[in-house]
């Protein structure tokens, strides 16, 4: 995860900018009435595969996950 945030990780202001960085955050793609939201497919792939072993981890940890 600090691979993620580089040289510069002043770059990270909070919660929102570091799921922007890794593809966690939610977009909008709403149409009309109905209001949906789709993950972000931007950021680095990296962190993202590493953000999402984590949360396996802590899921199983609790036993909720596979």
């Amino acid at each position: 995860m600090l691979l993620a945030a580089g040289d510069n990780p002043e770059r990270l202001h909070g919660e929102a900018s570091f799921a922007a960085l890794c593809g966690g955050s939610p977009v909008e793609a709403s149409s009309g009435k109905t209001q949906r939201h789709r993950l972000n497919r931007g950021g680095e792939r990296q962190a993202n595969c590493v953000l999402h072993t984590l949360v396996l981890a802590r899921l199983r940890r609790r036993g909720v996950g596979p």
